[in-house]
């Protein structure tokens, strides 16, 4: 339904430099920006058309195809021609080809394209310098840093050569070019991470968070889960005959070999811990589960269940004493913390990953829930390990049905835990 206006007495002051903003956004590619207006803010505006046009491009180079449908309806409700929708929308293809020469190597034509981009709409304007201007941004948020430095010297030469440039902004450019190189510089430092931590605890979804920033910033690594490997020792021998790549490897136990790999190669380790009561809950329910790699015949008894426990404990004890740890506890990664706690991982690994690419990696964690991806998981698509080949998710790491604490632990059990460790926990099972 188009929204209504208002009569004239009721007129709304606005925004007049609104239009020009938003314009300036789109010709640099700040999609994150754009589609930070909604639809209501805009609704009273006299450019609301043209406005809403753009920001439904932007949410089209997000990938968020839903949002983008709504405010190209809106944009043609408010009186949109058909030939500037056009015209912005096969720009928007054209950014997305440009996108993808680049992330190929072909930077000409990537640089082409970007510019193709901007003169498909602004056909006046100076598409040299806004195409490079957008295609050093496309670049730099999907980690294309070489070809941001690239594009970025070709500016810089090209402005050195003109006598009438304003040496100011001659030494912006050149400061940012320093900055992108320092950013190169630590993206290809070779990295070993390992990730380790309680069973049941998310150290599955850290791992693939850190996967997530590898691939952000388009490092050359690879990942392994511990048990791809008959011992520590071949894994320290594999990641020694390897010079050139980084490395991310999952596991629940830290040896002395692995401990000693981090150390040679100046590594770091990301620890996983979880509330003890919700361990225990977790492992009590899949071990009703005939898949499951917990699965037992006979109910878990307290000593079994106990017994358990003390090799968790063990292991975080190791995780605490270790050199240059990062302990991140699972509640961290729910949606009200799971930003906070990607910022936390980048910045102990050192990554130089930009808010747009830690934006989008949230974005990526939580579009589907564990249980709806674990049914989705076909044969086809599992290791040896039964862990799927992308994302070292279990298959029967989830189960549609009770999963809360009480479903599974007695009172008289929780007390027996905290009886046990309450020297490591409190009464509600939290780590002290």
């Amino acid at each position: 339904m188009q929204p209504s206006t208002p009569s004239n007495h009721q007129l709304l002051p606005y925004d007049t430099t609104l239009l020009d903003r938003v314009r300036d956004q789109w010709q640099l590619g700040d999609w994150q920006g754009l589609t930070a207006l909604d639809a209501e803010s805009l609704e009273h505006h006299p450019d609301r058309a043209k406005v809403a046009l753009l920001v439904a491009a932007a949410h089209l180079q997000l990938g968020e195809a839903g949002t983008a449908r709504q405010f190209v309806k809106l944009a043609q409700n408010w009186g949109c021609g058909k030939r500037l929708a056009a015209q912005v929308l096969i720009a928007g293809v054209y950014n997305t080809l440009g996108r993808i020469e680049m992330a190929r190597g072909q930077n000409q034509k990537g640089l082409s394209r970007f510019k193709t981009a901007i003169a498909t709409v602004l056909p006046n304007a100076d598409q040299v310098l806004l195409g490079e201007a957008r295609a050093v941004r496309e670049t730099l948020q999907i980690g294309l840093l070489q070809q941001a430095v690239w594009i970025t010297s070709l500016q810089f030469s090209s402005m050195k050569g003109i006598r009438s440039f304003d040496d100011a902004k001659l030494l912006v450019i050149e400061s940012e070019l320093g900055q992108i190189s320092r950013k190169i510089s630590k993206n290809q430092k070779r990295k070993l991470v390992v990730v380790n931590g309680m069973t049941r605890s998310g150290s599955t979804v850290a791992f693939n968070i850190v996967g997530d920033l590898f691939d952000a910033c388009g490092t050359l690594y690879s990942k392994y889960y511990s048990k791809d490997f008959p011992s520590s020792k071949t894994i320290f021998d594999h990641v020694s005959q390897n010079e050139k790549i980084s490395f991310l490897i999952k596991t629940h136990n830290t040896d002395e070999s692995l401990v000693c790999l981090v150390e040679k190669f100046i590594g770091k380790f990301v620890y996983t811990k979880r509330n003890l009561y919700e361990v225990s809950a977790s492992f009590m329910r899949m071990s009703k589960v005939k898949e499951s790699p917990f699965y037992k015949e006979k109910n878990v008894t307290l000593p079994e269940l106990l017994s358990m426990l003390d090799l968790q404990v063990a292991e975080y004890k190791k995780a605490i004493d270790l050199p240059c740890c990062l302990i991140v506890d699972a509640k961290d990664f729910s949606d009200l913390f799971l930003r906070q706690t990607v910022v936390k991982i980048n910045n102990f690994l050192e990554f130089e990953v930009d808010d747009n690419s830690i934006d989008m990696i949230v974005k990526k964690r939580l579009q589907k829930s564990s249980a709806e991806y674990s049914e989705n998981l076909g044969a086809d698509r599992l290791t040896s390990l039964g862990h799927d080949r992308k994302t070292f998710f279990h298959k029967n790491h989830v189960v549609i049905g009770g999963t809360k604490v009480d479903d599974y632990l007695s009172f008289d059990w929780r007390s027996s835990i905290y009886e046990k460790f309450n020297h490591l926990i409190n009464e509600s099972g939290d780590f002290l």
